[in-house]
């Protein structure tokens, strides 16, 4: 029995760390590449920890996006040097940036941490309708904004002239607001691929019977559809 209590309490102290070890890990790792600056890499330490706190399957959705939004604002550098002169390699992000990119996902996830702890669950909206809520709201959220930084960082590259919503008009690529078929299907892959990220976690780690629960399927359309409105909003 003490052998079993001293591997528990291992155990505990292992999980309670992990948040810590992830967001030093996130936030290092973004200042190292360069796309954090000083105070963008405190601020997403502080998002990390909360957000890695709730559990693992926020953790894995804000890894999912920071690592595909940090990779995809390098795609193209020489096009995008040629085409926007302010442009600048790597996307460096301060802390306004990351707050406006992490903050409603962050108060989300301590939402869901205070009122349900860090246990992970399957998606239940019969039987726990306000925690799978919490959940769809934080991956859509994030979606959203991985939309955002996929169509714009992609959008950018495509051949064909960008329309501007606002005033159907053809503008230069590299014009504010305007958007593209290639920066439209960019936004919807960034949502698919958080959406099939957090189902994968949710269908083979969380559901336990897959004959009574809610089709965990959902994140994924969820997403997409969170992602493409997302970078249609931010277009107007």
């Amino acid at each position: 029995r003490e052998r079993d209590t001293d591997t528990h309490t291992h155990d505990d102290d292992v999980h309670g760390m992990l948040p810590l070890v992830v967001a030093a890990a996130v936030s290092l790792y973004g200042y190292a590449r360069r796309s954090l600056s000083i105070s963008g890499a405190v601020s997403a330490f502080f998002v990390g920890l909360i957000t890695a706190a709730a559990g693992l399957r926020f953790m894995l959705v804000l890894l999912l996006f920071f690592m595909s939004s940090s990779q995809i604002t390098r795609v193209g550098a020489r096009v995008k040097r040629r085409i926007e002169a302010s442009y600048t390699e790597g996307g460096q992000r301060n802390w306004v940036q990351v707050v406006s990119n992490g903050g409603v996902g962050t108060a989300l996830a301590l939402c869901h941490l205070l009122l349900f702890g860090p246990e992970e669950q399957e998606l239940d909206l019969v039987q726990r309708p306000l925690s799978a809520l919490l959940v769809l709201c934080f991956v859509c959220f994030y979606a959203a904004a991985a939309g955002d930084t996929w169509s714009s960082e992609l959008g950018v590259l495509s051949s064909s002239r960008p329309m501007l919503v606002t005033q159907c008009r053809r503008v230069p690529r590299g014009t504010n607001g305007a958007i593209s078929l290639v920066g439209t299907l960019a936004a919807v892959a960034a949502g698919l691929f958080l959406g099939v990220g957090a189902w994968l976690f949710t269908r083979v780690v969380l559901v336990s019977d897959a004959a009574s629960s809610t089709p965990q399927w959902i994140l994924i359309p969820l997403a997409a559809l969170a992602a493409l409105v997302g970078s249609l909003i931010d277009s107007l």
